[in-house]
């Protein structure tokens, strides 16, 4: 018994693989049930944990295209979107359904959309579909095709010319033949058909890979035909056995259709699965074809004259000539054949033409030829950035600048700081050389914290510049993304290692101090953090180098990503624990130091770093947290706001790190200038290692 749940659990199998067992149970399920069970099944495929947001986008498409919704239902679609993607893919879910009438026509006749798009061709259209779906379409077993002409003729009392109506006798018939073709029933309707039929029906029955050449002979002798065409048409069935079914069917139509085909071919009416042919591709199917009608003795002049016209028609047009006609597909095979310049120079063309193509079209042009056309990044990246299709990606450019702003921020505190570190070497003094002083554990640290924080924003950069070029030209960039992705993630637990090591590096004589019976399990912690930190990223890595692919890009799928979800819970609450504990060191130590009477032995750079300290570890216990929210909440991780707190918090951390060097160091030239080093020697410490870190800051 089918119910909402059962539907959406298989509504990603409907589309692009027809099962007797269940396909035609489930579309006529949907199609006869009322509003609110379809909104039901609807909500299913939208919450439903087995498909992303892309996947369920796709299958919300496919039922636009397969059944007559009601326009309430289609708010609820548009509502459920809305709530998935938090808005970002609203508008091109409305606006970019890819899928079209004739696409779910041949997937599935049988279905409501199919009927009624069947319904609104002409008398040639409707036959060539029919032939298309029927020849084509092998996983329809004979009492479908049955089944959806009968459904074709009863709803609505629609009368067919003669063509279609003969096409579709001929559709139920051929199918049932070659399900049985070696019993009595279907030599007699064999020899009972038009001459057409037959020779459709035995070229068809050439392409078949059950039988061999002995087995084929024997079927055609026991049909017993002695009509000389019919005999010459089971030579060249013969002659053609196993042969690609294209050309199979191209055998076994008249010379007017055949040109036709090779005409279809040459104005790239035809396409590979989406992808549009180049030239070269185009020529070399044209000579095979000629070759294989040739061997066949089937091949005519009206052929031979469409092959050899095909060439002279590209060559010899300008480039602007190209550009007035982008919106026709021999335009596409045109540009798919064409250097990476001279698509550069086309697109830019094409983006300056707003006498012929407006904003809107030139968007869905531009989806054109990005789905059908393997395109190189650098022309994707000229086609988004065309000003008028840049202003329609306020959602992508928006995060973009926002990103670009933080890593302008990155890069100025690398610049502030080797200006920092340059003067702190030039008015102080030291024993130690200035190798040492540059590359102290602390300038490191706090150095590597911008540049991991400024590779991560560029990382973002790139991850958004992606999805702006995978939404104008409709390529698949996802993988892409997922590297990215992965770096930006990668970068920012490097700059949390970095960022506990300059804590543990800081405060080891106050965490001392402040814990001297617990310090060795904090320790602890601090040397198995980067280990924590670091094996999520290993494991997403591993995913997408091919160990598990499907996991990384849907995250709670199977036992695999579910580990790693774990993993990464542990990873954000270690950095979480730890940052609790920092603050509790130093708000406890800061207590401790005023409510000592003795203040005066209390070393003023110990306050320094409790007091940054504080602060920092309350930026980066809110980062930690939001780390957490990030796994929890897929939604509210992708919104704006979101993301510019994740990232601003590590960036305010870095960035209180360099203030505190700032600190440090102003504290260092007043003690120079009072000639008080002297005075560092009575300062509270554990060890003379530990005061002379403390001083080297």
């Amino acid at each position: 018994m089918i119910n909402a749940t059962i539907f959406a659990q298989y509504a990603s199998a409907l589309v692009g693989s027809y099962s007797a067992s269940y396909t035609d149970a489930l579309v006529w399920w949907f199609a006869s049930s009322n509003q609110t069970v379809q909104a039901d099944a609807v909500s299913q495929i939208c919450s439903s944990k087995y498909y992303s947001v892309k996947d369920a986008i796709f299958i919300l498409w496919n039922l636009n295209a397969t059944f007559v919704l009601d326009q309430t239902l289609q708010t609820t679609m548009i509502n459920n979107v809305d709530k998935m993607s938090n808005g970002s893919m609203t508008a091109s879910y409305i606006n970019q359904n890819p899928i079209k009438a004739y696409e779910i026509f041949s997937w599935n006749p049988y279905t409501p959309k199919s009927y009624l798009w069947f319904q609104n061709q002409g008398a040639f259209q409707q036959r060539v579909a029919i032939n298309a779906a029927c020849y084509y379409s092998t996983v329809f077993p004979a009492r479908f095709w049955n089944t959806t002409i009968q459904f074709y003729h009863q709803w609505g009392s629609v009368s067919y010319a003669e063509s279609v109506e003969n096409a579709m006798s001929d559709c139920v018939g051929i199918s049932r033949f070659l399900e049985s073709p070696a019993l009595e029933s279907s030599k007699s309707w064999l020899t009972a058909q038009r001459y057409v039929t037959q020779r459709t029906s035995i070229f068809r029955l050439c392409s078949k890979q059950a039988y061999n050449t002995t087995q084929l002979n024997k079927l055609l002798s026991f049909y017993n035909m002695t009509e000389a065409r019919i005999q010459s048409d089971q030579q060249a069935c013969i002659n053609t056995h196993k042969c690609p079914e294209a050309l199979v069917w191209l055998a076994s139509q008249n010379s007017s259709v055949q040109a036709t085909a090779v005409g279809n071919l040459c104005m790239s009416r035809v396409m590979a699965g989406g992808r549009v042919y180049t030239l070269q591709e185009i020529y070399d199917m044209l000579e095979n074809m000629k070759q294989f009608l040739n061997s066949t003795s089937l091949l005519s002049n009206k052929v031979i004259s469409a092959v050899d016209n095909c060439a002279p028609f590209y060559s010899g047009r300008e480039l602007s000539t190209w550009v007035e006609y982008a919106d026709f597909p021999q335009t596409r095979t045109w540009v798919a054949s064409q250097s990476e310049s001279m698509q550069l120079a086309f697109f830019g063309l094409l983006c300056l033409n707003t006498t012929l193509i407006d904003d809107e079209d030139l968007m869905y042009m531009f989806h054109q030829y990005g789905a059908g056309i393997p395109l190189s990044l650098d022309v994707q990246y000229q086609m988004t950035t065309c000003p008028r299709i840049w202003q329609q990606l306020d959602i992508y450019t928006s995060r973009m600048y926002f990103f670009w702003g933080f890593l302008g921020v990155s890069c100025a505190g690398i610049v502030v700081f080797s200006a920092i570190a340059t003067y702190e070497i030039l008015v102080t003094r030291s024993k130690q050389s200035i190798s040492h002083r540059v590359l102290s554990p602390f300038n490191t640290a706090t150095l590597f914290c911008f540049m991991a924080n400024a590779v991560e924003d560029y990382c973002n950069v790139l991850v958004w510049q992606r999805g702006a070029i995978s939404f104008v030209t409709t390529a698949n960039l996802s993988v892409s993304q997922q590297y990215l992705n992965l770096g930006a993630e990668l970068f920012a637990n490097l700059w949390a290692i970095s960022y506990l090591y300059f804590c543990w590096m800081r405060s080891e004589t106050i965490l001392n101090d402040v814990w001297p019976k617990t310090v060795r399990w904090i320790r602890i912690a601090f040397y198995i953090s980067p280990v924590l930190l670091l094996c999520p990223i290993v494991m997403r890595g591993l995913s997408l180098f091919g160990f598990n692919e499907d996991a990384f890009t849907k995250p709670m799928d199977s036992l695999y990503s579910k580990y790693l979800f774990y993993l990464q819970a542990v990873s954000a609450s270690t950095l979480m624990a730890i940052d609790a504990i920092l603050g509790l060191t130093f708000t406890r130590y800061i207590r401790k130091v005023y409510s000592d009477l003795s203040t005066s032995d209390i070393s003023p750079r110990f306050l320094i770093i409790s007091r940054y300290g504080i602060v920092a570890s309350i930026l980066c216990f809110l980062f930690a947290g939001m780390s957490i929210t990030r796994l929890i909440s897929t939604a509210v991780a992708f919104t704006l706001e979101f993301r510019l707190t994740y990232s601003g918090c590590k960036h305010a951390v870095t960035i209180l790190l360099l203030l505190m060097k700032v600190s440090l160091l102003s504290d260092s030239v007043k003690e120079v200038s009072k000639g008080s080093h002297s005075t560092k020697a009575t300062e509270p410490s554990s060890s003379g290692y530990q005061m002379q870190k403390a001083q080297t800051l």
